[in-house]
């Protein structure tokens, strides 16, 4: 029999129908906060409009106060609120507080342990951090994440033996930990062993790449980036952080390392072309106006060395004392020199 396309219709629309009914049928049996949570993660699932989100789960925390997902969700929320804003307390003491709620609900609860043991590491509070690890690792000893995480709270605090304890561990429970590689990669660059820290960022990046983990394999990229340059590889350095520019164009840290590498060679207008085009992106980054400011000044551009200095001062950025004055001399002097001697392309924001 021939499938007219009215026919190819209307079993779509029973597929339809049947899937819906299936949905509906899961949804009653459940009870009802878990129904009602579902289809509030469904509705947001692909909203960005984060304060959106963090209303309507804080609603249904209220209406369901003992439901650890919910609180789970709020407070990673705030956690991503924090890291947009980390000027802003506001958003970490609310995450702290939405996950020491949930800890009372349940001592164990791994997610919330590994989350704001993660949050507090970040934060450089190392001992609250170091005693929620170890109580993960307590109550679930065969699971490597967690000696993965104390390794990493402790390499943030330059505690290497105890760091390479854990990376150990790590790696007797699961050898193809890519985290754990690349945290012995890093202690292996400490050590300025780099043909073995070299060996650890291959190997984290090629078990980053088989588990499809993109975010940990730009890591794995920046790390073996600075190793390949530390070790003199200049051409395998750079098509490193090309390759994290090209996989992740948002990513401000892999074209800052990308300039510094053109820098380092002396290749300054690729330096500055690349922080341009990283300043289109997002304009209040410190470090590209430093950078740019000595790319000019190798340039012997005194003019655009010193604007791009002001602006990274007016950021934050500190320099030596007296620097900015020398600058600002050079560049005095610049201006007095007849117009036909002065650089033509370098002018502070000429593309």
């Amino acid at each position: 029999m021939k499938i007219t396309p009215n026919i190819k219709k209307a079993i779509f629309k029973a597929v339809v129908i049947s899937l819906s009914a299936a949905v509906l049928v899961f949804l009653v049996a459940l009870p009802f906060k878990e129904a009602q949570f579902l289809m509030l993660s469904a509705a947001y699932s692909k909203s960005k409009d984060t304060a959106a989100k963090l209303s309507a789960y804080d609603k249904f925390v209220k209406l369901h106060p003992y439901y650890i997902p919910a609180r789970l969700k709020l407070a990673r929320l705030y956690v991503l609120l924090d890291y947009a804003n980390p000027n802003e307390p506001k958003n970490y003491e609310s995450a702290v507080e939405q996950y020491e709620v949930i800890l009372k609900l349940d001592a164990k609860n791994k997610d919330a342990l590994s989350d704001l043991g993660d949050l507090y590491s970040g934060k450089k509070k190392f001992e609250d951090a170091d005693k929620l690890f170890k109580k993960l690792i307590k109550y679930y000893p065969k699971s490597p994440g967690y000696h993965h995480k104390l390794a990493l709270n402790y390499l943030r605090q330059d505690i290497n033996d105890k760091a390479l304890e854990e990376i150990t561990l790590t790696l007797s429970l699961d050898p193809e930990n890519g985290g754990a590689h690349l945290l012995k990669g890093m202690l292996l660059e400490k050590q300025e062993n780099m043909p073995d820290a070299i060996a650890e960022y291959e190997t984290a990046l090629r078990i980053f790449k088989e588990r499809k983990l993109a975010a940990y394999e730009i890591d794995a990229q920046a790390n073996l980036g600075r190793a390949y340059f530390k070790a003199g590889l200049i051409f395998d350095s750079l098509q490193q952080f090309e390759k994290i520019v090209r996989m992740n164009p948002n990513m401000i840290q892999g074209y800052l390392e990308l300039a510094s590498a053109y820098y380092n060679i002396n290749l300054v207008d690729k330096c500055i072309s690349t922080l341009e085009a990283l300043l289109k992106l997002r304009n209040a980054v410190p470090d590209a106006y430093r950078m740019l400011g000595f790319a000019y000044l190798k340039k012997a551009d005194y003019i655009a060395a010193l604007s791009y200095f002001k602006k990274a001062e007016a950021y934050g950025i500190r320099f030596e004392a007296g620097f900015i004055d020398k600058v600002d001399e050079a560049a005095k002097a610049q201006r007095e020199k007849p117009k036909q001697e002065q650089p033509k392309e370098n002018e502070p924001g000429k593309k």
